[in-house]
Protein backbone atom coordinates (compact mmCIF):
# COMPACT_ATOMS: atom_id res chain seq x y z
CA UNK A 1 0.00 0.00 0.00
CA UNK A 2 1.83 3.44 -1.10
CA UNK A 3 1.60 6.52 0.98
CA UNK A 4 -1.17 8.30 -1.16
CA UNK A 5 -3.52 4.97 -1.42
CA UNK A 6 -3.49 5.42 2.74
CA UNK A 7 -4.25 9.35 2.32
CA UNK A 8 -7.31 8.46 0.69
CA UNK A 9 -8.55 5.20 3.13
CA UNK A 10 -8.30 7.95 5.84
CA UNK A 11 -10.20 10.28 3.81
CA UNK A 12 -12.87 7.11 3.08
CA UNK A 13 -12.72 6.39 6.79
CA UNK A 14 -13.44 10.29 7.61
CA UNK A 15 -17.47 9.61 7.86
CA UNK A 16 -17.04 6.71 10.09
CA UNK A 17 -14.85 6.03 13.71
CA UNK A 18 -11.27 5.30 12.45
CA UNK A 19 -10.45 2.43 14.71
CA UNK A 20 -7.72 3.06 16.84
CA UNK A 21 -6.00 -0.06 15.77
CA UNK A 22 -5.81 1.16 12.14
CA UNK A 23 -4.41 4.55 13.21
CA UNK A 24 -1.64 2.56 15.14
CA UNK A 25 -1.03 0.12 12.18
CA UNK A 26 -0.82 3.49 9.81
CA UNK A 27 1.70 5.05 12.14
CA UNK A 28 4.41 2.15 12.68
CA UNK A 29 4.60 1.40 8.67
CA UNK A 30 7.35 2.03 6.91
CA UNK A 31 6.16 4.53 4.98
CA UNK A 32 4.88 6.40 7.02
CA UNK A 33 8.18 6.83 8.70
CA UNK A 34 9.19 8.35 5.49
CA UNK A 35 6.73 11.03 6.05
CA UNK A 36 7.22 11.80 9.07
CA UNK A 37 10.61 14.47 9.02
CA UNK A 38 8.88 17.39 11.34
CA UNK A 39 7.98 20.53 9.24
CA UNK A 40 7.69 18.65 6.01
CA UNK A 41 4.49 18.61 3.65
CA UNK A 42 2.53 15.95 5.20
CA UNK A 43 -1.20 15.25 4.19
CA UNK A 44 -4.24 15.75 7.13
CA UNK A 45 -4.61 12.52 9.05
CA UNK A 46 -6.51 11.66 12.21
CA UNK A 47 -3.67 11.41 13.97
CA UNK A 48 -2.34 14.87 13.89
CA UNK A 49 -6.42 16.07 13.90
CA UNK A 50 -6.29 14.21 17.44
CA UNK A 51 -3.27 15.74 18.99
CA UNK A 52 -4.57 19.20 16.97
CA UNK A 53 -8.01 18.84 19.07
CA UNK A 54 -6.29 17.52 21.84
CA UNK A 55 -4.26 20.57 22.51
CA UNK A 56 -6.71 22.64 21.99
CA UNK A 57 -8.93 20.91 24.76
CA UNK A 58 -6.52 21.62 26.87
CA UNK A 59 -6.39 25.30 26.45
CA UNK A 60 -10.10 25.30 26.98
CA UNK A 61 -9.89 23.01 30.37
CA UNK A 62 -6.81 25.99 31.61
CA UNK A 63 -8.19 28.82 30.68
CA UNK A 64 -11.63 27.45 32.30
CA UNK A 65 -9.39 26.70 35.45
CA UNK A 66 -7.71 29.90 35.32
CA UNK A 67 -10.54 32.54 35.39
CA UNK A 68 -10.11 33.44 38.84
CA UNK A 69 -6.53 34.82 38.02
CA UNK A 70 -8.90 37.28 36.52
CA UNK A 71 -9.05 39.70 39.20
CA UNK A 72 -5.35 39.49 40.16
CA UNK A 73 -3.69 42.67 40.84
CA UNK A 74 -0.26 41.03 41.01
CA UNK A 75 2.21 38.81 38.68
CA UNK A 76 1.41 35.12 38.22
CA UNK A 77 4.46 33.48 38.53
CA UNK A 78 3.95 31.17 35.08
CA UNK A 79 3.46 29.55 32.77
CA UNK A 80 6.18 27.13 33.47
CA UNK A 81 7.65 26.34 30.38
CA UNK A 82 10.06 23.66 31.51
CA UNK A 83 9.91 20.26 33.02
CA UNK A 84 9.57 21.78 36.54
CA UNK A 85 6.44 20.92 38.50
CA UNK A 86 5.93 17.91 36.10
CA UNK A 87 5.79 15.54 38.66
CA UNK A 88 3.66 17.15 40.60
CA UNK A 89 0.28 14.90 41.52
CA UNK A 90 -2.42 15.26 43.67
CA UNK A 91 -0.06 17.22 46.61
CA UNK A 92 -2.54 19.12 49.54
CA UNK A 93 -1.77 22.45 48.14
CA UNK A 94 -3.28 25.36 46.00
CA UNK A 95 -0.11 26.11 44.39
CA UNK A 96 3.31 25.07 43.31
CA UNK A 97 6.06 26.62 45.21
CA UNK A 98 8.64 25.22 46.96
CA UNK A 99 11.43 22.02 45.62
CA UNK A 100 10.64 18.82 46.94
CA UNK A 101 14.07 17.42 46.09
CA UNK A 102 14.41 14.08 47.34
CA UNK A 103 10.60 13.64 48.38
CA UNK A 104 9.92 14.53 44.66
CA UNK A 105 12.63 12.23 43.05
CA UNK A 106 10.67 9.25 45.16
CA UNK A 107 7.45 10.20 43.59
CA UNK A 108 9.16 10.43 39.73
CA UNK A 109 10.19 6.54 39.99
CA UNK A 110 7.03 5.74 41.66
CA UNK A 111 4.61 7.36 38.55
CA UNK A 112 7.35 6.52 35.81
CA UNK A 113 6.40 2.85 36.95
CA UNK A 114 2.73 3.29 36.83
CA UNK A 115 2.65 4.23 33.11
CA UNK A 116 3.06 8.02 34.03
CA UNK A 117 3.92 10.17 30.94
CA UNK A 118 7.73 10.98 31.13
CA UNK A 119 8.67 14.47 29.37
CA UNK A 120 9.73 14.24 25.96
CA UNK A 121 10.11 17.83 24.35
CA UNK A 122 8.41 17.70 20.60
CA UNK A 123 4.90 16.45 23.54
CA UNK A 124 5.62 18.52 26.05
CA UNK A 125 6.40 21.78 23.95
CA UNK A 126 2.09 21.72 23.02
CA UNK A 127 1.39 21.51 26.33
CA UNK A 128 3.71 24.52 27.58
CA UNK A 129 2.55 26.75 24.59
CA UNK A 130 -1.02 25.56 25.51
CA UNK A 131 -0.17 26.90 29.30
CA UNK A 132 0.98 30.36 28.01
CA UNK A 133 -2.22 30.62 25.44
CA UNK A 134 -4.65 29.53 28.08
CA UNK A 135 -3.47 31.87 30.93
CA UNK A 136 -3.64 34.85 27.88
CA UNK A 137 -7.11 33.94 27.42
CA UNK A 138 -8.36 33.18 31.28
CA UNK A 139 -6.49 36.42 32.52
CA UNK A 140 -5.32 39.07 29.43
CA UNK A 141 -4.11 41.86 32.00
CA UNK A 142 -2.74 40.19 34.68
CA UNK A 143 1.50 40.07 34.46
CA UNK A 144 2.37 36.65 33.23
CA UNK A 145 6.23 35.79 34.35
CA UNK A 146 7.52 32.93 32.28
CA UNK A 147 10.00 30.23 34.21
CA UNK A 148 12.08 29.54 34.55
CA UNK A 149 14.80 30.71 31.54
CA UNK A 150 16.75 29.21 29.44
CA UNK A 151 14.94 25.86 30.74
CA UNK A 152 15.38 22.27 31.74
CA UNK A 153 14.07 19.22 32.50
CA UNK A 154 12.72 18.05 36.02
CA UNK A 155 15.98 17.94 37.16
CA UNK A 156 15.93 21.48 38.24
CA UNK A 157 13.06 21.30 41.08
CA UNK A 158 15.09 18.39 42.49
CA UNK A 159 17.88 20.42 43.77
CA UNK A 160 17.44 22.64 46.41
CA UNK A 161 21.10 24.00 47.51
CA UNK A 162 23.08 22.70 44.99
CA UNK A 163 21.87 23.75 41.20
CA UNK A 164 22.21 20.78 38.62
CA UNK A 165 24.33 21.28 35.87
CA UNK A 166 23.08 20.62 32.05
CA UNK A 167 25.96 19.61 30.09
CA UNK A 168 24.07 18.64 27.28
CA UNK A 169 24.43 21.94 24.93
CA UNK A 170 21.72 20.18 22.33
CA UNK A 171 19.47 19.50 25.40
CA UNK A 172 19.61 23.05 26.42
CA UNK A 173 18.72 24.33 22.92
CA UNK A 174 15.98 21.88 23.19
CA UNK A 175 14.79 23.22 26.61
CA UNK A 176 15.27 26.67 24.56
CA UNK A 177 12.54 26.09 22.03
CA UNK A 178 9.37 26.85 24.28
CA UNK A 179 10.74 30.29 25.68
CA UNK A 180 11.57 31.22 21.44
CA UNK A 181 8.30 30.11 20.80
CA UNK A 182 6.37 31.79 22.83
CA UNK A 183 7.94 34.81 22.90
CA UNK A 184 7.21 34.97 19.28
CA UNK A 185 3.83 34.22 19.75
CA UNK A 186 0.84 36.48 19.52
CA UNK A 187 0.53 36.72 23.63
CA UNK A 188 4.46 37.06 24.65
CA UNK A 189 4.64 37.39 28.50
CA UNK A 190 6.39 40.46 29.30
CA UNK A 191 8.20 38.77 32.55
CA UNK A 192 10.27 36.11 33.07
CA UNK A 193 11.81 34.63 35.90
CA UNK A 194 15.55 32.60 35.10
CA UNK A 195 16.55 29.46 36.02
CA UNK A 196 19.20 28.19 39.27
CA UNK A 197 20.66 25.80 37.23
CA UNK A 198 23.59 26.06 35.33
CA UNK A 199 24.40 25.36 31.48
CA UNK A 200 27.33 25.36 28.73
CA UNK A 201 28.21 28.38 27.18
CA UNK A 202 28.03 26.99 23.41
CA UNK A 203 24.69 26.89 23.68
CA UNK A 204 24.20 30.18 24.21
CA UNK A 205 27.24 31.71 21.87
CA UNK A 206 29.07 33.11 24.58
CA UNK A 207 32.10 33.50 25.94
CA UNK A 208 33.83 31.01 28.11
CA UNK A 209 34.49 33.36 30.81
CA UNK A 210 32.11 36.20 32.15
CA UNK A 211 31.86 39.00 35.03
CA UNK A 212 29.14 39.51 37.12
CA UNK A 213 30.90 42.75 38.40
CA UNK A 214 33.98 44.31 39.57
CA UNK A 215 34.33 43.11 43.21
CA UNK A 216 33.69 39.11 41.84
CA UNK A 217 36.12 37.90 40.04
CA UNK A 218 36.41 36.95 36.30
CA UNK A 219 34.40 33.33 36.57
CA UNK A 220 33.80 30.38 33.91
CA UNK A 221 30.82 30.33 32.31
CA UNK A 222 29.76 27.20 33.53
CA UNK A 223 30.30 27.88 37.46
CA UNK A 224 27.62 30.60 37.16
CA UNK A 225 24.01 30.20 37.69
CA UNK A 226 21.77 31.09 34.85
CA UNK A 227 20.01 33.61 37.55
CA UNK A 228 22.83 35.93 37.08
CA UNK A 229 24.54 34.39 34.25
CA UNK A 230 25.42 37.24 31.83
CA UNK A 231 25.81 35.69 28.87
CA UNK A 232 22.31 33.65 29.45
CA UNK A 233 20.94 37.17 30.04
CA UNK A 234 22.46 38.95 26.69
CA UNK A 235 21.25 36.09 24.92
CA UNK A 236 17.42 36.84 26.52
CA UNK A 237 17.53 40.74 25.53
CA UNK A 238 19.29 40.56 22.65
CA UNK A 239 19.16 37.18 20.80
CA UNK A 240 15.44 36.71 21.77
CA UNK A 241 14.70 40.48 22.02
CA UNK A 242 13.31 40.45 25.29
CA UNK A 243 12.31 43.96 26.45
CA UNK A 244 10.32 43.14 29.88
CA UNK A 245 11.58 42.70 33.77
CA UNK A 246 13.86 39.77 34.77
CA UNK A 247 13.58 38.24 37.88
CA UNK A 248 15.63 35.55 39.62
CA UNK A 249 14.43 32.43 41.35
CA UNK A 250 14.29 32.64 44.86
CA UNK A 251 17.57 33.56 45.92
CA UNK A 252 17.73 30.03 48.76
CA UNK A 253 16.39 27.94 45.91
CA UNK A 254 20.60 27.26 45.29
CA UNK A 255 21.50 30.23 42.45
CA UNK A 256 23.25 32.52 45.07
CA UNK A 257 25.08 30.13 47.02
CA UNK A 258 28.31 29.39 44.68
CA UNK A 259 29.08 32.97 43.94
CA UNK A 260 28.73 33.89 47.48
CA UNK A 261 32.23 32.42 48.00
CA UNK A 262 33.52 34.42 45.74
CA UNK A 263 32.79 37.43 47.40
CA UNK A 264 35.85 38.87 48.99
CA UNK A 265 33.52 41.15 50.98
CA UNK A 266 33.37 39.48 55.16
CA UNK A 267 31.08 40.69 58.04
CA UNK A 268 28.19 39.94 58.66
CA UNK A 269 27.26 36.60 56.74
CA UNK A 270 23.88 37.21 56.44
CA UNK A 271 23.83 40.62 54.96
CA UNK A 272 27.00 39.88 52.98
CA UNK A 273 24.96 37.05 50.96
CA UNK A 274 22.48 39.74 50.68
CA UNK A 275 24.67 42.82 49.50
CA UNK A 276 26.64 39.81 46.94
CA UNK A 277 23.38 38.55 45.35
CA UNK A 278 22.20 42.41 44.45
CA UNK A 279 25.22 43.34 43.50
CA UNK A 280 25.43 40.33 41.00
CA UNK A 281 21.91 41.50 39.87
CA UNK A 282 23.30 44.70 39.30
CA UNK A 283 25.76 44.23 37.34
CA UNK A 284 24.58 41.13 34.84
CA UNK A 285 20.93 43.17 34.29
CA UNK A 286 18.86 41.76 36.46
CA UNK A 287 16.02 43.36 38.05
CA UNK A 288 14.63 42.03 40.86
CA UNK A 289 15.11 38.87 43.42
CA UNK A 290 11.99 38.04 44.99
CA UNK A 291 13.15 36.71 48.37
CA UNK A 292 14.36 38.08 51.57
CA UNK A 293 17.83 37.63 52.05
CA UNK A 294 19.06 40.55 54.96
CA UNK A 295 19.15 40.11 58.48
CA UNK A 296 15.73 42.21 59.68
CA UNK A 297 15.22 43.64 56.48
CA UNK A 298 13.09 46.67 55.57
CA UNK A 299 13.21 48.32 59.16
CA UNK A 300 15.38 50.70 61.16
CA UNK A 301 17.14 48.09 62.45
CA UNK A 302 17.91 46.30 59.37
CA UNK A 303 18.93 49.77 58.11
CA UNK A 304 21.77 49.92 60.03
CA UNK A 305 23.09 46.97 59.67
CA UNK A 306 23.02 46.71 56.78
CA UNK A 307 25.06 50.60 56.70
CA UNK A 308 27.52 48.63 58.65
CA UNK A 309 28.02 45.69 56.40
CA UNK A 310 28.51 48.44 53.29
CA UNK A 311 30.83 50.28 55.37
CA UNK A 312 33.24 46.92 54.94
CA UNK A 313 33.40 47.63 50.92
CA UNK A 314 35.59 50.21 49.88
CA UNK A 315 34.25 53.42 48.60
CA UNK A 316 34.77 53.61 44.90
CA UNK A 317 33.16 50.33 44.45
CA UNK A 318 29.88 51.65 46.18
CA UNK A 319 29.82 54.84 44.10
CA UNK A 320 30.28 52.83 41.27
CA UNK A 321 27.56 50.35 42.55
CA UNK A 322 24.95 53.23 43.79
CA UNK A 323 25.79 54.50 40.21
CA UNK A 324 24.77 51.49 38.41
CA UNK A 325 21.40 51.03 40.96
CA UNK A 326 20.05 54.34 39.48
CA UNK A 327 20.72 53.65 35.78
CA UNK A 328 18.98 50.08 36.78
CA UNK A 329 16.03 52.05 38.98
CA UNK A 330 15.34 54.68 35.48
CA UNK A 331 15.56 51.50 33.50
CA UNK A 332 13.10 49.14 35.21
CA UNK A 333 10.56 51.85 35.55
CA UNK A 334 10.16 52.53 32.15
CA UNK A 335 9.78 48.76 31.91
CA UNK A 336 6.87 48.56 34.34
CA UNK A 337 5.26 51.54 32.89
CA UNK A 338 6.09 53.93 36.17
CA UNK A 339 8.77 56.34 34.76
CA UNK A 340 11.02 57.44 37.45
CA UNK A 341 13.06 61.02 37.01
CA UNK A 342 16.45 61.45 38.10
CA UNK A 343 15.91 63.92 40.96
CA UNK A 344 13.06 60.80 42.17
CA UNK A 345 16.38 58.02 41.76
CA UNK A 346 19.19 60.48 43.17
CA UNK A 347 17.33 61.27 46.65
CA UNK A 348 17.29 57.63 47.40
CA UNK A 349 19.91 56.15 49.71
CA UNK A 350 22.07 53.09 48.75
CA UNK A 351 20.46 50.95 51.51
CA UNK A 352 17.13 51.67 49.71
CA UNK A 353 18.00 50.94 46.28
CA UNK A 354 19.23 47.62 47.38
CA UNK A 355 15.91 47.14 49.46
CA UNK A 356 14.07 47.89 46.26
CA UNK A 357 15.82 45.08 44.41
CA UNK A 358 15.05 42.14 46.39
CA UNK A 359 11.20 44.12 47.83
CA UNK A 360 8.97 42.18 50.39
CA UNK A 361 7.60 39.20 48.63
CA UNK A 362 4.57 38.29 51.13
CA UNK A 363 1.46 40.60 51.18
CA UNK A 364 1.69 39.94 55.44
CA UNK A 365 4.66 42.47 54.68
CA UNK A 366 2.82 45.68 53.30
CA UNK A 367 4.05 47.75 55.98
CA UNK A 368 7.80 47.14 54.93
CA UNK A 369 7.32 47.56 51.29
CA UNK A 370 5.74 51.32 52.11
CA UNK A 371 8.80 51.42 54.16
CA UNK A 372 10.94 51.12 51.22
CA UNK A 373 8.72 52.92 48.85
CA UNK A 374 7.63 55.94 51.03
CA UNK A 375 9.79 58.54 48.66
CA UNK A 376 8.92 57.26 45.61
CA UNK A 377 5.74 58.01 43.30
CA UNK A 378 2.93 56.06 44.28
CA UNK A 379 2.51 54.76 40.51
CA UNK A 380 5.89 53.32 40.93
CA UNK A 381 5.14 51.74 44.39
CA UNK A 382 2.05 50.06 42.95
CA UNK A 383 3.22 48.85 39.66
CA UNK A 384 6.55 47.59 42.03
CA UNK A 385 4.02 45.73 44.20
CA UNK A 386 2.63 43.80 41.34
CA UNK A 387 5.64 42.24 41.05
CA UNK A 388 6.70 41.81 44.53
CA UNK A 389 3.95 40.26 45.63
CA UNK A 390 4.08 37.92 42.36
CA UNK A 391 2.46 34.47 43.24
CA UNK A 392 3.13 31.04 41.92
CA UNK A 393 0.41 29.27 40.00
CA UNK A 394 -1.03 25.44 39.35
CA UNK A 395 1.51 24.71 36.61
CA UNK A 396 1.80 20.85 36.38
CA UNK A 397 2.71 19.76 32.98
CA UNK A 398 2.83 16.36 33.70
CA UNK A 399 -0.87 16.52 34.43
CA UNK A 400 -1.51 18.80 31.57
CA UNK A 401 0.04 15.90 29.39
CA UNK A 402 -1.46 13.25 30.93
CA UNK A 403 -5.03 14.78 29.85
CA UNK A 404 -3.40 15.84 26.13
CA UNK A 405 -2.85 11.71 25.74
CA UNK A 406 -6.29 11.38 27.59
CA UNK A 407 -7.96 13.79 24.83
CA UNK A 408 -5.90 11.81 22.12
CA UNK A 409 -7.48 8.43 22.85
CA UNK A 410 -10.89 9.66 23.96
CA UNK A 411 -10.50 11.03 19.45
CA UNK A 412 -9.35 7.96 18.56
CA UNK A 413 -11.71 5.68 20.62
CA UNK A 414 -15.21 7.64 20.40
CA UNK A 415 -15.16 7.03 24.46
CA UNK A 416 -14.93 10.10 27.23
CA UNK A 417 -13.23 10.30 30.50
CA UNK A 418 -13.36 11.66 33.65
CA UNK A 419 -11.22 15.14 33.57
CA UNK A 420 -9.30 16.16 36.06
CA UNK A 421 -10.32 18.10 38.96
CA UNK A 422 -10.15 21.87 39.71
CA UNK A 423 -8.59 21.16 43.21
CA UNK A 424 -5.12 19.38 43.65
CA UNK A 425 -6.56 17.00 46.07
CA UNK A 426 -8.29 14.89 43.73
CA UNK A 427 -5.85 14.92 41.44
CA UNK A 428 -4.94 11.18 42.82
CA UNK A 429 -8.34 9.83 42.46
CA UNK A 430 -8.69 11.36 38.68
CA UNK A 431 -4.98 9.64 37.82
CA UNK A 432 -6.38 6.03 39.52
CA UNK A 433 -9.55 6.01 37.83
CA UNK A 434 -7.74 6.81 34.39
CA UNK A 435 -5.57 3.97 34.53
CA UNK A 436 -8.25 1.58 36.18
CA UNK A 437 -10.73 1.84 32.89
CA UNK A 438 -9.91 -0.93 30.87
CA UNK A 439 -10.77 1.01 27.42
CA UNK A 440 -8.45 3.81 28.48
CA UNK A 441 -5.54 1.87 29.58
CA UNK A 442 -5.46 -0.63 26.34
CA UNK A 443 -5.46 2.04 24.01
CA UNK A 444 -2.45 4.16 25.95
CA UNK A 445 -0.36 0.64 26.47
CA UNK A 446 -1.03 0.62 22.62
CA UNK A 447 0.08 4.15 21.77
CA UNK A 448 3.60 3.91 21.78
CA UNK A 449 4.27 7.77 22.68
CA UNK A 450 7.92 7.83 22.42
CA UNK A 451 8.68 6.57 19.73
CA UNK A 452 9.45 8.82 16.19
CA UNK A 453 6.78 8.34 14.32
CA UNK A 454 4.90 9.97 17.25
CA UNK A 455 7.17 12.28 18.32
CA UNK A 456 7.27 13.74 14.69
CA UNK A 457 3.21 13.52 14.55
CA UNK A 458 3.65 16.36 18.26
CA UNK A 459 6.19 18.12 16.11
CA UNK A 460 4.39 18.01 12.89
CA UNK A 461 1.22 19.44 14.79
CA UNK A 462 3.53 21.96 16.94
CA UNK A 463 4.88 23.40 13.69
CA UNK A 464 1.27 24.34 12.66
CA UNK A 465 0.63 25.81 15.70
CA UNK A 466 3.08 28.20 15.30
CA UNK A 467 2.29 28.81 11.39
CA UNK A 468 -1.25 30.43 12.68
Amino acid sequence: MDSVWRVRALQVCSGMRLSLFLVLTILASPAWADQSACGSAAPEHRLEKAITDANDKIITWLAKRSAPLATWDRAMFGPTLDGTYFYRLGEQEQWDVMSLGDRLMARKEELNSQGFPQPKIDELELVLLANNSARAIAAPQVVRCAKHFPGGDERIELTERDPVFFSSVEETKKFLRPFEHVLESAAPPTCMMLSHGKYRHEAFGAAPEQSIGPLFPIMKFEDIPASVNPGIISYLRNKLNFKGVMITDYALMGAFFGIFKHWPVHGDITNQFGLSSVYAATYTGIDLIPSVIFRDPYTAKGVQGLEKALAQIDRTSLKDWNNQLNLWLLDFSQRIGAPLSVADVSKLSLVTKIYLKTPPFAESDGAKFDFITKDLPLKFAKQLRVYAFGKDIWNRSGVMTLLQRQYIIESLTGRSFALPPSKTEDENKWYADLFADATFKQSYAEIKWDQPQMLNAFCRVLEDKRRR
